[in-house]
């Protein structure tokens, strides 16, 4: 029913014929039989129930069964195109959903127009991604008690992104513990406004494949600990400056870290991951602001533990491993050899260099869904800076003017500080 409703939308707006075929012409043919005929049906509808069929509010969808959950089923002829082996979708229960306890909205006209519109609502509001969805958690009773409320027909209230509010979801059979309060069960990074929420669940991922591959490698022997050191914060030459900090690539695939000067580990057989950061002095809340503790760094990241780096010998030795997989290989775009990770009593250790880089290396070559959404945001951002830079540019400015433009829009609407590359300009 979109296509029809939008189209008597842009008619209102007063869109000429030819412009408003020329926009709903390029989705696809079936795509345009198939809402047509379902239009066709819910004309009729409306008419004879003598409701505006733009306008009118659409029913909630009916729960089934004891009123606490809707049976989804896959439909046999969906194939993603951009899947080719074999394609199977899987039946999904979902539960009803109540008034938040901590939500002063009331119930009242709460309703999701279809399932993809309450994925898209937890996604933007909860700052999940469909991965954390899906996450099969221990199962705890779906009932009104443990959802803070009462009404089994309640639904989502669509709220914008700013507001930031809480929204409870649940997945197939279970009601995960994280979906139940606005605590960060699941941490993600976000800046606010309309950037990106990328979920710690994005480099738990990468850890969880980093270990698969490891295992299946030869060479690699049980009680293997892989160790990560982050980027170092960096003054300019002699001066007391520092340099604009940006973490190193590896070190920040698989910890998602945005301070400088840690170190990471890896438990390959347990999948264990362990957060070393900087034991900062007193004297640092004086000029830079609060020294968080241990804790705050292992919920932002959604690690197992949090040590400080002056104790890492200690916490490795603890761990009794039988050989520490350092990184070191060559970019084959640079020619330059990755930083390997060394601290003070590495010797301690057996120390192996060779195995974890073509490992890892190929873990970041093939890209999972939760990476590949934020790639889909950095070039959407990229394109509509280039496109604003066109659209300001004018005979006369000067190229500094147009690279201030460009990194003025990603910054400002994208959240983004870094470029891939400096200004590349033609005039």
């Amino acid at each position: 029913m979109g296509l029809a409703a939008e189209w008597l939308c842009f008619e209102r707006l007063g869109f000429s014929q030819e412009v408003i075929h020329t926009i709903q012409g390029a989705r696809a043919a079936s795509i345009r039989s198939s809402y047509t005929t379902k239009w066709t049906k819910f004309k009729r509808c409306c008419a004879a129930q003598g409701l505006d069929r733009v306008a009118c509010q659409l029913p909630s969808p009916k729960i089934q069964g004891d009123g606490r959950s809707a049976v989804l089923h896959p439909n046999p002829a969906f194939r993603p195109k951009s899947i080719t082996n074999s394609f199977r979708s899987r039946v999904i229960t979902l539960a009803g959903f109540f008034r938040p306890p901590h939500s002063e909205a009331s119930t009242e006209s709460i309703r999701a127009h279809s399932t993809r519109n309450v994925s898209s609502s937890v996604v933007l509001h909860s700052g999940m991604m469909v991965d954390d969805i899906c996450t099969v958690l221990p199962v705890v009773p779906t009932t009104p008690q443990n959802l803070g409320g009462a009404n089994p027909g309640g639904a989502l209230k669509r709220r914008t992104a700013r507001e930031n509010s809480p929204v409870n979801h649940v997945s197939p059979t279970t009601t995960p513990p994280y979906l139940l309060s606005p605590c960060p069960f699941r941490p993600v990074y976000w800046l606010g406004n309309d950037t990106l929420r990328v979920s710690a669940a994005l480099f738990a991922e990468n850890r969880r494949r980093l270990c698969q591959g490891l295992k299946a490698k030869d060479g690699v022997v049980p009680q293997s600990v892989v160790v990560l050191q982050g980027g170092e914060q960096k003054q300019r030459y002699c001066t007391d400056t520092d340099l604009l900090f940006r973490q190193e690539s590896f070190f920040h695939w698989a910890f998602g870290v945005t301070e400088p000067d840690c170190y990471g580990a890896i438990d390959v057989d347990s999948g264990k991951s362990i957060l070393f950061v900087p034991k900062l002095p007193e004297s640092y809340a004086t000029w830079m602001g609060e020294i968080f503790p241990k804790e705050h760094f292992k919920g932002k990241y959604a690690v197992d533990e949090v040590h400080y780096t002056c104790d890492i010998v200690d916490v490795l030795s603890n761990l009794g491993p039988a050989v520490l997989l350092t990184l070191r290989g060559q970019n084959t775009d640079s020619g330059s050899i990755c930083r390997e990770a060394s601290f003070e009593g590495i010797s301690r250790f057996q120390v192996n260099n060779t195995l974890l880089h073509p490992v890892i290396v190929e873990c970041r070559l093939i890209k999972t869904d939760m990476e590949l959404e934020v790639l889909r945001y950095t070039n959407r951002i990229s394109s509509e800076a280039h496109k604003m830079v066109m659209k300001h540019v004018k005979p006369g400015q000067k190229e500094y003017e147009m690279e201030s433009l460009f990194q003025h829009y990603c910054y400002n609407k994208g959240g983004m500080r870094h470029t891939s590359y400096t200004c590349i300009c033609g005039t």
